[in-house]
Order: structure tokens, then C-alpha cells, then sequence
């Protein structure tokens, strides 16, 4: 045998094993790079929102992502999360009254401009009546949340101290929730799974289907929801789910002293905006102490200007809907038993949040502070 052959063969053989650990050392070091930089003061406020590098559909256990700019946690809209952006100063100040919103696209305002929905609507009156407050209400809707999301993002977001949350469970996004959870399952399975929980995968997956024109979702066999709805167990399951969210925030606010306002569903096609269905969704938050029924109110709304002038569409209010929303929340918060309880929890220590997962049968652990924004 030719000895120079023989030699030859065996460093080919050991340049292998190097060749597959600098190709392992170059996938370590991107996947951190985009751990770490994936960020909008990096890669912008638009690519960031554009693409998430993973498909985690507002399930990550940091979700909403704050990042540390200054004084301030700022958060910014992600692929899977659009709630408005919004700033949380890092240290307290003691005037300040801060207050957050849970719920979907109602509560988020879709389909009406920056500032329309009743959030903002709130914050600005309260401001101008009561300026010895800085009154700072975060809205923490998102399109297609529902209550197990909204239930995540209020765990969460429990270190950045509320010293009150407006809860809108609409009722109608269980299904999305369940949805998406499944999705994100599915892609985690088998090989495809292990490859599609690194970063710059999946980001390279998303800009090959951008590429391609098929959108950022890969094929997944899961029920619609218009065939989902036909299954009375699906909709009994859905039912469900939503009653013990709403006792799990229900919880967390008794636990913890927080007041939570609870804001009901209403219908434009219903009379009085109101019918079996709404009567059934707002069942499990109507005893809630703190109540709006927005069906009333945009009822009586109605009798006083064009229904049509309230609506978006058939769910969403129009700016002026949002504005007769705004108006009962106004009288609520301004009662006495409400301010002086506003008032008083200011001033008064953050109750600590051990235990109350155990307890309220949360989805994760209520302990720790604030991140940085790193994943």
C-alpha cells in the first residue's frame, strides 16, 4: 500500500471532526448574535416588529418583551404581539397611578387611530381632572388574545407594579388561544422541531417564505374556526377555559389588593347589543364588584345619536364607542370607594407575590422583577 496515500486519508479523516466543531462553534455564535442583538435599537423598530425569531404566538414566557432605554422599560410591538408601544418610567414616581388593560382587539382599539381607544381616552380625561395624579394607564390588549394570554401577560407584568388592571375578556378568543398553542406545539415536534427552536432557523425559515410569497406560517393541519364553533364540545371547552381564567385574575387581584374592573361584551347585531351569547360570556364577570356593562351603556349611547356612529364593524366600537366606554370608566374610578383605594394603594408597600401562583393556579411563577429584554 502506498504509504503517501495511506497518510493522506488519515489527515482527510481528521479535518472532519474540526471541520463539524468550527461549523457547531459558527451556530453557537449566531445563535446567541441573535439572542442577544435581536432587538429593535439594533435591527430596527420595523424588522423587529416584522419578524419574531421564534414561534412562540405570545406564549414566551417573557412576553411582552421591555427593554431597558434610559429611565424608562419601552416596549415595542412584536409579529405575534401588537400591543400599542408604550414606556414604563424604572423607578416609580410617588404621584403616579398606573393601571393596566388587558384584553383583545376591542379593548386594543383596532380599527380606530392612536389615541381613540378608551384607554388613552381615560388617561387624558383623568390627567385634566385630577392633575395632582400622574395617571398612566398601559394597554395591554392584543389582536386575537384571549384569556390564557391575557392571563400571561398579567403574571408577567405584576413586577412593574399596577396599582389597578381594566379587565375586557371578550370571550370570542378562546379559540385563537387554543389555536395557536396547538400551532406552536406542532412546529416543535420531531426533527423539525429541534431545528425550528434555534433563532437564525427560524428567521431564515421566515424570509425563505417571505421569498416565496407564502406568508411567515408554516402548513399545519389545525381545525378553522368556523368548523371548530359547529362542535358543542369545543364550545363548552372554550366556555370553560374562560370561566377559570377570569377566577384565576379574579385571584391575583383579591391575593394581592389590586382592584380589577371588569369590562363586558356587547354585540352590534344583537337588540340592546345584547343577546344569549353575551348574556352567557358575561356570566362569570358580572358579580366581579367592579363592573361596566358596555352593553348598557352603548345601549343607552344609542338612543341619543345613530347606532351606526358607535361601531366599527359588528365587534369593534368606533371612536366615539370607545368614548361612551371611557365615560363609565371615568365614573367608576372617580367614586370614592375606588379613588380612595387608588389613593391608598399608592402609598402603600407592593405586596410580595409568594405564593400566589400556587394558590390562583396561575400559568407560571409571579416572582422576580423586571427583564431587560433578552430572550
Amino acid at each position: 500500500m502506498d504509504k503517501s496515500l495511506f497518510i493522506s486519508g488519515f489527515s482527510s479523516f481528521r479535518r472532519v471532526p474540526a471541520a463539524a466543531l468550527f461549523a457547531i462553534m459558527l451556530f453557537l455564535i449566531a445563535e446567541s448574535a441573535v439572542g442577544w442583538f435581536w432587538r429593535p435599537g439594533v435591527v430596527g423598530e420595523r424588522l423587529y416588529g416584522a419578524y419574531s425569531p421564534s414561534y412562540d404566538y405570545g406564549y414566551a414566557s417573557d412576553v411582552p418583551r421591555l427593554f431597558s432605554e434610559g429611565a424608562a422599560w419601552r416596549f415595542y410591538p412584536t409579529e405575534y404581539v401588537n400591543i400599542r408601544p408604550f414606556s414604563i418610567l424604572r423607578s416609580k414616581p410617588a404621584n403616579e397611578i398606573r393601571i393596566f388593560v388587558l384584553g383583545g382587539s376591542v379593548s386594543r382599539g383596532s380599527g380606530v387611530p392612536d389615541g381613540g381607544d378608551y384607554s388613552s381616552q381615560l388617561e387624558r380625561t383623568l390627567n385634566e381632572q385630577l392633575p395632582q395624579y400622574d395617571w398612566n394607564i398601559i394597554n395591554l390588549s392584543a389582536d386575537g388574545f384571549g384569556t390564557t394570554r391575557m392571563l400571561r401577560i398579567l403574571t408577567h407584568m405584576l413586577p412593574y407594579r399596577p396599582d389597578a388592571i381594566i379587565v375586557h375578556p371578550h370571550g370570542s378568543n378562546e379559540y385563537e388561544d387554543e389555536r395557536d398553542a396547538r400551532y406552536r406545539d406542532a412546529l416543535r415536534t420531531g426533527i423539525n422541531g429541534l431545528l425550528l427552536h434555534s433563532r437564525p432557523v427560524v428567521l431564515l425559515k421566515k424570509a425563505e417564505l417571505v421569498v416565496l410569497r407564502t406568508g411567515t406560517r408554516l402548513p399545519v393541519d389545525i381545525e378553522d374556526e368556523q368548523s371548530a364553533s359547529l362542535r358543542p364540545e369545543n364550545i363548552s371547552r372554550w366556555q370553560a377555559v374562560f370561566a377559570t381564567n377570569i377566577e384565576r385574575i379574579m385571584c391575583v387581584s383579591r391575593e394581592l389588593g389590586i382592584p380589577a374592573v371588569f369590562v363586558g361584551r356587547a354585540e352590534r347585531d344583537a337588540p340592546g347589543f345584547r343577546n344569549d351569547r353575551v348574556e352567557r360570556l358575561n356570566a362569570p364577570i358580572r358579580g366581579a364588584p367592579l363592573y361596566v356593562d358596555a352593553a348598557a351603556a352603548l345601549a343607552k349611547a344609542a338612543a341619543e345619536r345613530p347606532e351606526a356612529t358607535l361601531w366599527y364593524d359588528n365587534t369593534h366600537y368606533s371612536e366615539a364607542g370607545h368614548v361612551v366606554v371611557a365615560r363609565e370608566l371615568l365614573a367608576l374610578f372617580r367614586s370614592h370607594t375606588m379613588f380612595d383605594s387608588l389613593v391608598s394603594r399608592r402609598a402603600a408597600a407592593t405586596p410580595r407575590p409568594k405564593g400566589i401562583a400556587a394558590r390562583c393556579g396561575t400559568l407560571r411563577p409571579i416572582t422576580g422583577g423586571p427583564s431587560d429584554g433578552r430572550p
